[in-house]
Order: structure tokens, then C-alpha cells, then sequence
């Protein structure tokens, strides 16, 4: 016997409560996930600086001024800095969401909003989801009119809650290439790198990391052969090899045991969410049947 509408109601809410659950465990992971990436992030990107200025042209290092040398150490300083400070953002949908509880579902993008840090405490452990929102109510993040929204401003759907999730692991990507094509025109217009490569070849060689020609070599930097054609010669060019910059996640974790084992435990709660979005869907497609068989019976009738 198909279950009653009701009841098949009552079970897609135990799904989104459990839905909320994961979501709040998901948040605090990721919190403290980007606070290690930010930190691994700025130590790398110094270290790969590093490496282009004494290991891959020391010469055209050398050849600088100390005011040179100190500027383009400053300026590698500042990316790793507001890179930092962009990773943290990207948690700020949900936090946008807390200070306007009545904002529809989590789709917007994060780099479209404003960001107030720390706008969720980390919960000691043994915190449960009953004391999600007493523990707001002691930070005075949120107004007493607010409290009682907050179950509604974290995701229940689960397939808004992957959504969220996809978000942040495009935006690291993307976040990650940015910067590195940044760094690359720093150290381009320092004269750290061959000035006869145009700054555009340097975002496309970024952009083509995983080509074949590839030459491998230490983490975060990219070695590549590019042919550059003259444009007086109708000879084929010469093929040049660029070193640059790359930030990758894999090889940033790789490097930072913390920020690995950070990472497990993101992956570890995934498969929670994959089941909690099959089962959604599910109640989903049985609930339109049997509402459809009902529509059915209340439009029929005897010739």
C-alpha cells in the first residue's frame, strides 16, 4: 500500500533536519579548512617566489637593486596576503544569510557578497545542533527577532547543500589561478621574466598546465615550452621554456600534513550528503506520484 502524503511529508523533514546537521558540520570543517589553506597558500606562494628568483634566474635576481628586490618581495607579500583574505570569503553565502535570515536558497554567488568575518564561532566539541542557535545568541551575532530563522537560513534541501559545496571547491580553484597569473605579472614587470614573453602567454600557459609538454619540476612552479614566432620572419619560431608560478591545490596540500588531513575529513562527510540527496529525491518523485494519483481520483468521474 502506497504511503499517505503525510507521511511521505514527514519523511522528506527528517531528511532535511538531517540535511541541516551535515550542513553545520560541513561549515565548521570548511572553516577551519580555509584558515589552514590561507596560511599554506601564503608560505607557498613566498616559497615558489623563492625558487623563480634563486634557483631559476638568480642571475636576473642579481641583477636587481635592493629597493627592486624589496619592492618585489613586498608586492609577493601583499598577493599572498589578499589571496589569504579571499579564501576566507568564501564561506560568505551562509554568512550573508545569517544577517538576512529571509533570503531565498543558497545560490548566489560568493564573490558577489559582502563578508563579516567570524560571523560563526567554532563550536567546542560535544556542541550539538540544539545548541546552534543558543551559541549565536551568546556571540550577539544575531538579534533575538533572528534566532528562531536559523534553521531556515541553512540549507535543507541536500541538493542546495552540494550546490554550496561546489561553489566553494570552483572558487578555491579559481581563487588559485588568479593569483598565480597575478604573481606572474609581478614578477614579469619586475624583469624577473623574459620580458620578450607577453604577459598574455604567461595567463595561457596557466590556463594550459596540464598539456602534454609539460616539463615537471618543484611544487607550484610551471615549466613549460611555448614556441614564440617572429612576427618579421615567416620561420617557425623558437621554442622557449617559461617557469612561472602555479598554485595548485593538490601540491599545496601535499605539502601541509595539517591541511591534508583537514581535507579527509571534508571527504569523509561527503558520502553522508550523496545518500541524503538520493533519499531526497526519492521522497521527491514519490510524493508527485501519489499527489498525481490523488489529482487523478478528484478529476474523474463516471460517464
Amino acid at each position: 500500500m502506497a504511503k499517505s502524503i503525510e507521511t511521505i511529508k514527514q519523511d522528506l523533514a527528517n531528511l532535511e533536519e538531517s540535511t541541516v546537521n551535515v550542513a553545520v558540520d560541513l561549515l565548521q570543517l570548511y572553516r577551519k579548512y580555509l584558515d589552514l589553506l590561507k596560511d599554506s597558500v601564503q608560505k607557498q606562494l613566498i616559497l615558489a617566489g623563492y625558487q623563480i628568483c634563486t634557483q631559476t634566474y638568480p642571475d636576473t635576481f642579481l641583477s636587481l637593486s635592493v629597493n627592486q628586490r624589496q619592492n618585489l618581495q613586498k608586492k609577493l607579500k601583499e598577493a599572498g596576503k589578499k589571496v589569504a583574505d579571499d579564501l576566507l570569503l568564501l564561506l560568505n553565502p551562509l554568512t550573508e544569510k545569517l544577517q538576512n535570515p529571509l533570503t531565498p536558497d543558497l545560490t548566489t554567488q560568493p564573490q558577489t557578497l559582502s563578508f563579516q568575518r567570524d560571523i560563526l564561532p567554532d563550536f567546542p566539541p560535544g556542541t550539538s545542533q540544539e545548541n546552534f542557535n543558543q551559541e549565536l545568541s551568546l556571540e550577539n551575532l544575531l538579534n533575538d527577532d533572528n534566532i528562531n530563522s536559523i534553521s531556515t537560513v541553512i540549507p535543507r534541501n541536500p541538493e542546495a547543500l552540494v550546490e554550496w559545496y561546489q561553489n566553494i571547491e570552483k572558487n578555491i580553484y579559481y581563487l588559485l589561478e588568479n593569483i598565480s597569473k597575478k604573481v606572474n605579472h609581478i614578477l614579469h614587470e619586475s624583469g624577473m621574466l623574459p620580458l620578450k614573453i607577453p604577459p598574455q602567454l604567461l595567463d595561457m600557459a596557466i590556463e594550459a598546465h596540464e598539456a602534454q609538454d609539460t616539463v615537471s619540476g618543484p611544487p607550484n612552479i610551471l615549466n613549460l615550452l611555448v614556441e614564440i614566432q617572429n612576427p618579421e620572419s615567416s620561420q617557425e619560431g623558437n621554442l622557449t621554456k617559461i617557469t612561472a608560478i602555479r598554485l595548485k591545490l593538490s601540491e599545496i596540500e601535499f605539502a601541509d600534513p595539517l591541511l591534508s588531513s583537514q581535507r579527509n575529513h571534508i571527504h569523509n562527510l561527503l558520502p553522508r550528503l550523496n545518500i541524503l540527496r538520493t533519499q531526497y529525491q526519492q521522497k521527491q518523485q514519490e510524493r508527485s506520484v501519489v499527489e498525481a494519483e490523488l489529482a487523478w481520483r478528484a478529476s474523474w468521474y463516471e460517464e
